[in-house]
């Protein structure tokens, strides 16, 4: 039943959700054990699924959270190459199937969260109340229960139930919320820089047309050829008073946004920028400098040029 539940799963995942995307079967992790299913989400968030033939006894519960652990240090690379290892086989890279799938551009930023989902036959008492705790707790776990029916004329049905309720589920992931405004010039300040971001993250809010932002990076996009496309990250993960505002600029998307060369862009960046990808062999789309703004100065003449630059692309 596991094996055929499994098969089953892998060929069509909406069986229990339609905001996954399998990238994984039977993924070994550091602890040379197997996830079931590796899935992404919508949002990019790493999904566990984890299959149990019978009742799920608490046991697995404490597996999947080994599980969890691992996934945790996941990073954006780790992702794409579990991914584009499985999805070889149909010939698809992760960026094409989660745009086939989802109708959307890959996330700059993966597994910025996680979550566990346990399908099962059966749940023990105990069970139930253990992933009820752990979800009020903080832990994005939940379970699926899948009950097999055979009619006498051949035909199958599997009757779905989901221990904690979609509104519930809905409630419990909106806690995973944007920041606001003041919160990251907040965390910036914490980290030693809260004068360079809020000159830099207020100027680029107008330059650019739209953003997303997370407690550690917020990234700037721009229209290009009918999509919104990330150019400009600010890292804060990575900054702090002595290394100065962290930041990453897509230089190829950069340059044609504003209509000019890459040699100019560059131009308008700190003079000690290097070279930087977004991950290892990345493509040359998903590649261009990294480098920190030190002082206030640094920041305003490049929020100078840039808007110098853009002025000249608005009255083309």
């Amino acid at each position: 039943m596991e094996r055929w539940l499994e098969d089953l799963l892998e060929q069509d995942i909406s069986v229990i959700s339609n905001d996954l995307l399998v990238i994984g079967r039977q993924v070994v992790t550091a602890f040379g054990k197997a996830v079931d299913l590796l899935c992404l989400n919508s949002e990019g968030d790493v999904v566990i699924v984890e299959l149990k033939r019978g009742e799920a006894p608490r046991e697995a519960i404490a597996q999947a959270l080994e599980y969890a652990s691992w996934v945790d240090d996941l990073s954006y690379e780790d992702v794409v190459n579990i991914a584009n290892d499985y999805l070889k086989k149909r010939g698809l890279t992760i960026k094409d199937a989660f745009r086939e799938k989802f109708g959307r551009q890959l996330p700059d930023v993966l597994n910025e969260a996680h979550e566990i989902l346990i399908v099962a036959t059966d749940l023990d008492d105990q069970s139930e109340r253990v992933i009820e705790y752990l979800s009020q707790h903080g832990i994005r776990i939940n379970a699926i229960i899948l009950n097999y029916f055979k009619t006498k004329d051949g035909r199958e049905f599997l009757a779905k139930t989901q221990l904690i309720p979609e509104s519930m589920e809905r409630e419990r992931k909106g806690k995973k919320r944007t920041p606001s405004d003041e919160e990251l010039k907040t965390v910036a300040e914490e980290r030693g820089v809260g004068e360079l971001f809020s000159v830099l993250f207020d100027g680029l809010s107008r330059l650019f047309d739209d953003k997303i932002k997370s407690y550690d990076l917020v990234t700037f996009y721009g229209r290009q050829d009918g999509r919104l496309n990330a150019i400009f990250r600010i890292d804060l993960s990575q900054s702090d008073e002595q290394k100065g505002l962290v930041f990453q600029v897509y230089m190829t998307r950069l340059a044609k946004y504003l209509n000019t060369t890459e040699q100019d862009c560059k131009k308008l960046l700190p003079a000690d920028v290097r070279e930087w990808r977004l991950y290892a062999g990345a493509p040359l789309e998903y590649s261009g400098c990294e480098g920190s703004f030190k002082d206030k100065k640094e920041v305003e003449a490049f929020l100078s040029r840039l808007q110098e630059l853009k002025g000249k692309v608005a009255r083309k």
